[in-house]
C-alpha cells in the first residue's frame, strides 16, 4: 500500500467532489496494484447458460407480458451522456488534414487511408443523412464542407449530444435517437396510461436535451420524461508512471468520469419495478420495428416470469422445516436458474445451506439479450469462478480477461455471443421494497485503461460496469434475440445501414 498525502487546496477539490481522502488513496492502490483480472471458466453457450427459446418459448414470454405488464411501473433506461465527436472521427480526421481538398484529391486518397474512405463514402451519400435533409448544403470544397457538418459556424454536430442528433428521414419529420427510444416505448406498451423513460445527460448539455424533451412532452402527453447526471462523487483519479496521483499543469488532482458504471447510482434512484436498459444511440426506423419489439416483450415477459418463480422459492423454503424437504426445492432451483451450493458448504448442517441459497434468491435479477458474435464489438457472456466456489454468469469485457492466457485465448475463440446492452432489471424484493444496488457491486470488477495527459501516459480507473461488476451479484439470465435488435450508431456511415434507412416500397406488380 502507498501513503499519499494532500494539501489543503486539494483535500477541498477532493471534498467538492463529494468524494474523501481515504477513497481517493484507496483508488490510487487499486490503480498501482491491480489488473482486475476475472476467472473465466467457460464462454455461456447456447444450452449453457444461454437460453434459444422455441417459438412456443417466444410466444409464452410475450403472453406473460401482455397479460402482466399493467400491474407493473416499467422506466426504460437511456444513458445518453455521450457527445456525437467519436461518431465524426473519420470525418474530423480528414477536416484536421488539410486546408483545402478536392473530391478528386479524396477519392485518391481513401485507396490507402481507411478514414479517408470512410469520409468519401460519407459524401458520395450525403442526402441519405437526416441531419442534413432540408439543409442547404455549400458546394465547396471537402474541407469547407466537412467544417460546416462539424463546428459551431455550421452545423455543430461534433460537439452535439448523440442524443440531439437526427437518424431517420421519415415522410412528415427526422427523428433523433431520443424520439425513436420514446416512440418505441409507446409500440411496445400502446394501452399504458403512463409511460416512463429517464435519460442519463451531460450538464453542458442540459439546457438542450431540456428543450427537446419539452417538445416531446407537448405531443406526446402519456409519456412521463426524467433525466439525470453522472454524479461527480463517482469521479475517479488517475496514476503517472511513478505511481503518484496524477495532476493537471497547475497541480490540480485530475479526476475524471469513471465509466458507465458510475451511472449505478442513478440506476438506484429510480421508483420503479422494471427497468429496460438499452443505449441512446441502439435505435431502429420505426419501418423495422415489428421485427425488433416481439423480442422486447419477451425479455420483459421472461423476467416477470422469473421474479414470480423466485419469490415463490423464498416463500417456499423460508417455510420448509426439515432437510428432505429443502432438498426438493435445492434440485428444482439448480435445474431452473443455475444456483447450486458450493462444495465447501456440502458438509454443513441443512440450515446453513438454506440460508446460503436464501441469500443468493434475494438478489436483484436482470435478464439480458444475447446475440451471436458475427464482428460487432461488445461485451461477452462467461462463466465465471466466484470467491464462494460457485460459478455465475457475467457479462465480461476484453479488458477484464487475461490475454496472455493460452487457456483464456482458446475460451475467447470459443466464444459464441455478445451483448449488445438489451437489458430488463427487476430492482424491487417479493415484499415491494427496493434493493439496495450498491450492496450487489463487486468492487473487485473495475477497469483500468491507459490514457495521455499533456504528453504523458497515465493509469486511469473505471468503475464496475454498470452491467458488468455492478450487476456481478445480480440473479442473471442470459437469452438469444436476432442480431437485427442490435442497431448501434458508433460511427456516422452506420446510419447506411438497411435498419436506419426507409423501407423501400415494393411495387404494386397488380397495378398496370
Amino acid at each position: 500500500m502507498i501513503n499519499y498525502s494532500f494539501s489543503s487546496e486539494e483535500l477541498a477539490q477532493i471534498t467538492a467532489h463529494g468524494l474523501t481522502p481515504e477513497k481517493v488513496i484507496h483508488q490510487a492502490n487499486i490503480l498501482a496494484g491491480n489488473n482486475f483480472h476475472l476467472q473465466i471458466k467457460s464462454p455461456a453457450k447456447i444450452g449453457n447458460g444461454i437460453v434459444h427459446p422455441t417459438e412456443a418459448e417466444r410466444e409464452h414470454f410475450i403472453s406473460i407480458f401482455e397479460k402482466e405488464n399493467s400491474k407493473y411501473k416499467f422506466v426504460k433506461f437511456v444513458p445518453a451522456s455521450g457527445a456525437a465527436t467519436r461518431m465524426f472521427k473519420s470525418l474530423i480526421k480528414v477536416n484536421k488534414s488539410f486546408q483545402k481538398l478536392t473530391f478528386d484529391e479524396l477519392a485518391a486518397i481513401s485507396e490507402k487511408d481507411e478514414d479517408f474512405k470512410k469520409t468519401l463514402e460519407f459524401l458520395q451519400n450525403i442526402l441519405k443523412f437526416a441531419f442534413l435533409k432540408n439543409i442547404e448544403i455549400p458546394k465547396s470544397n471537402v474541407i469547407e464542407l466537412l467544417d460546416f457538418i462539424l463546428w459551431e459556424n455550421g452545423l455543430n454536430l461534433a460537439h452535439l449530444p448523440k442524443g440531439l442528433i437526427a437518424f431517420h428521414i421519415y415522410k412528415d419529420s427526422i427523428n433523433n435517437p431520443v424520439e425513436e427510444h420514446i416512440r418505441e416505448l409507446k409500440v411496445i406498451f400502446p394501452k399504458n396510461e403512463k409511460l416512463n423513460i429517464h435519460f442519463t445527460i451531460s450538464q453542458n448539455h442540459e439546457k438542450d436535451f431540456h428543450k427537446e424533451f419539452s417538445k416531446m412532452l407537448a405531443v406526446n402527453p402519456d409519456i412521463s420524461i426524467s433525466y439525470s447526471f453522472q454524479h461527480k462523487s463517482t469521479d475517479t483519479i488517475a496514476i503517472d508512471s511513478n505511481l503518484q496521483i496524477a495532476r493537471d499543469e497547475h497541480g490540480r488532482i485530475i479526476f475524471r468520469p469513471s465509466g458507465h458504471g458510475a451511472l449505478l447510482r442513478n440506476l438506484n434512484e429510480l421508483d420503479a419495478d422494471f427497468v429496460i436498459i438499452k443505449n441512446i444511440d441502439n435505435v431502429i426506423h420505426h419501418d423495422y420495428l415489428s421485427k425488433t419489439i416481439p423480442y422486447h416483450k419477451l425479455l420483459m415477459g421472461m423476467i416477470i416470469e422469473k421474479q414470480n418463480y423466485i419469490f415463490e422459492k423464498i416463500e417456499k423454503i423460508e417455510s420448509v422445516e426439515s432437510e428432505s424437504s429443502f432438498q426438493l426445492e435445492l434440485d428444482e432451483i439448480e435445474k431452473s436458474i443455475h444456483l447450486y451450493i458450493p462444495s465447501h458448504l456440502l458438509n454443513e448442517s441443512w440450515k446453513v445451506r438454506k440460508e446460503f441459497i436464501l441469500n443468493k434468491l434475494k438478489r436483484p435479477i436482470r435478464v439480458c439479450g444475447m446475440v451471436k458474435n458475427e464482428g460487432e464489438p461488445g461485451g461477452g457472456p462467461f462463466w465465471v469462478a466466484d470467491d464462494d466456489g460457485t460459478e455465475s454468469l457475467q457479462i465480461v469485457e476484453l479488458s477484464q480477461i487475461d490475454k496472455d492466457s493460452e487457456e483464456n485465448k482458446k475460451l475467447l475463440k470459443e466464444s459464441t455471443h455478445f451483448n449488445p446492452v438489451d437489458i430488463v432489471c427487476s430492482l424491487k424484493d417479493k415484499n415491494g421494497n427496493k434493493f439496495e444496488l450498491n450492496e450487489f457491486v463487486n468492487e473487485n470488477t473495475g477497469i483500468i485503461t491507459y490514457k495521455t495527459i499533456a504528453a504523458k501516459p497515465i493509469k486511469v480507473l473505471e468503475m464496475p460496469g454498470l452491467w458488468n461488476g455492478s450487476m456481478y451479484f445480480w440473479n442473471t439470465f442470459f437469452v438469444e434475440i436476432p442480431l437485427h435488435n442490435f442497431n448501434p450508431v458508433k460511427e456516422v456511415n452506420d446510419l447506411l445501414k438497411e435498419k436506419h434507412q426507409p423501407k423501400i416500397k415494393k411495387a404494386d406488380k397488380s397495378q398496370p
